[in-house]
């Protein structure tokens, strides 16, 4: 008796933490060996590693397509270097020609995995030497950073209309060595 009241007090806290945050974020290195797990940075033509979102919940969680307005900033980063420097990673502003809010359905169970390149489009990477150090002209390295990707959706009549989740779900944060070159 007291086993199964202890259960159902356990799946009712669960359902309230699912209930209010129906994703669960991770981070997926563009590479992960036992000695190193890593992602890259550069202007152009960076490695692509990613970002998903699980729907944790029992309920069809229908998420912003990243093309247009509503969806193209909800994935952001925070980024820490060796050194405690923290930077804030976010996609660059951008005007959209043809815009409406479409959505993508994610299941219970199931993921949304958006591809990330650390290229010219994004806004507060650092920009590095070979010491790891900020510079204005880095030529290439590499350094370990603490990471953790964020998963933030605001509040619209937009996303009312279509019931998309409102919130803020982060990561754990991944210990990655962060590649770059020029």
């Amino acid at each position: 008796m007291r086993v199964t009241v202890v259960m159902i007090i356990m799946l009712a806290l669960c359902a309230q933490v699912h209930a209010g945050t129906p994703f669960r974020v991770s981070i997926v290195p563009t590479k992960s060996r036992t000695s190193e797990r890593s992602i890259t940075a550069a202007p152009r033509d960076p490695d692509t590693f990613y970002v998903v979102v699980t729907n944790v919940s029992s309920k069809a969680q229908p998420v912003w397509e990243g093309w247009n307005s509503w969806g193209y900033r909800n994935v952001s980063f925070a980024l820490i270097l060796a050194d405690g420097t923290k930077h804030d990673i976010t996609r660059k502003a951008q005007g959209f020609t043809r815009n409406f809010p479409s959505t993508f359905i994610i299941e219970p169970g199931e993921s949304q995995v958006y591809p990330i390149k650390f290229d010219s489009t994004w806004d507060g990477l650092p920009t590095l030497n070979q010491q790891g150090c900020c510079a204005t002209s880095p030529v290439g390295g590499s350094l370990p950073i603490r990471l953790r990707a964020i998963y933030d959706v605001e509040t619209s009549s937009e996303a009312l209309q279509q019931e998309v989740w409102v919130g803020r779900v982060e990561s754990p944060t991944y210990d990655l060595t962060l590649r770059w070159w020029r």
